[in-house]
């Protein structure tokens, strides 16, 4: 889920500077949208030092600039970047709007994606965990999306890792939220179901195997 503000329109003390640097925000915005990551990055990095100097370090729409630009990094290619302007991102967000924020929440998914790209994929896997177990705590049906968007990546980390029981687990869950949003004939349905079916048939292997060991262990 992208916020698709990179600095709102508010002034800054009257100060006409604030107009320009949002103007720059709504054209980076644009790149972004269009898959023009390059543009983005180097615009986004001129709203973020004039955002950094003009409303602060530590404002909330300089963390939703930085926010977007780590995943403009993450889209480069440049994981080492994202990573660490993301971190920063999350620290911020989290002394400032707490860890069970939504905004935090939405840092920390994309953190824990961009671990998954670098292969850090237990890290990932806490990281994952973390904002899963976080968004189920919020109250309502605003962040359903977002949240059945986390299951899927988290379920597919669980088959990446070997861990068919929590894979099973999630994809089942995963597969009644599907069913329950798109239908239960809709492509990404049958998807879920594909997915599913994949751990359901590793995870009685794995069962089956590790009853044969136990079994020539005894004997």
């Amino acid at each position: 889920m992208i916020d698709k503000r990179w600095g709102s329109g508010e002034t800054f003390l009257g100060f006409e500077p604030i107009d320009s640097l949002v103007s720059k925000a709504q054209l980076a915005v644009f790149y972004m949208n269009q898959g023009m990551f390059d543009k983005a990055a180097q615009l986004g990095e001129e709203v973020l030092e004039g955002s950094e100097k003009l409303r602060g370090k530590e404002h909330p729409e300089t963390l939703t600039v930085m926010a977007h630009l780590a995943y403009v990094y993450w889209k480069q290619g440049k994981l080492d970047e994202a990573v660490n302007l993301g971190k920063k991102t999350l620290t911020k967000r989290t002394q400032l709007l707490g860890a069970a924020n939504i905004d935090t929440l939405t840092v920390k998914g994309y953190l824990a994606l961009i671990y998954q790209d670098q292969g850090k994929l237990r890290l990932a896997l806490k990281l994952g965990e973390e904002v899963l177990e976080g968004l189920l705590m919020l109250p309502g049906e605003a962040h359903r999306d977002i949240t059945v968007i986390t299951m899927g990546n988290l379920g597919l980390l669980y088959m990446k890792l070997g861990m068919w029981a929590e894979a099973v687990k999630i994809g089942e869950e995963y597969l009644e939220m599907k069913i329950k949003l798109v239908g239960k004939d809709h492509p990404e349905t049958q998807i879920a179901r594909h997915y599913l079916a994949t751990a359901y048939r590793e995870l009685r292997r794995s069962t089956n195997a590790s009853t044969s060991t136990r079994k020539c262990t005894i004997s």
